[in-house]
């Protein structure tokens, strides 16, 4: 394990362990991020930890939508224009590789309490949940 893995390891901890109280299957990956999903939903989550910023909280569901082809781009670009418009606290982006979509919410917390992961975690997925929905929307009657 390297030294950025195991200093995110106490914080990806208190994630899990809030994760695991609010019903999600929780664990940690190579990178030291908090992987996570609900039983009957087929999104999988992320809790990016940032090694030096604890009290950061970053909820992403990453490459929720694949490009069919490079002619979807403009369309994708207005969804996601629309999505971040309609979604407060919440970025849905085209990723760098320009093949897919993802979104995520950022907020700070006071303190990192499992209580305080778990306030974010919920407003988290609701919000990112939120975005996705407002992008398929947009993209559909752009379409």
């Amino acid at each position: 394990m390297n030294d950025r893995v195991e200093l995110k390891k106490p914080v990806a901890e208190v994630y899990v362990a809030a994760l695991n109280e609010l019903g999600y299957s929780a664990s940690i990956d190579d990178e030291g991020d908090v992987e996570f999903k609900s039983d009957g939903v087929d999104l999988k989550f992320c809790a990016v930890i940032d090694e030096d910023h604890h009290k950061f909280v970053s909820i992403s569901c990453l490459f929720f939508y694949k490009l069919s082809s490079k002619d979807e781009k403009t369309n994708v670009y207005i969804a996601c224009n629309i999505a971040n418009l309609e979604t407060k606290v919440a970025k849905t982006y085209l990723n760098r590789s320009g093949r897919s979509v993802s979104t995520s919410y950022e907020c700070f917390v006071d303190e990192l309490t499992k209580e305080n992961i778990m306030a974010a975690v919920r407003s988290g997925v609701v919000t990112t949940t939120a975005a996705m929905k407002n992008f398929v929307e947009a993209l559909q009657s752009n379409s």
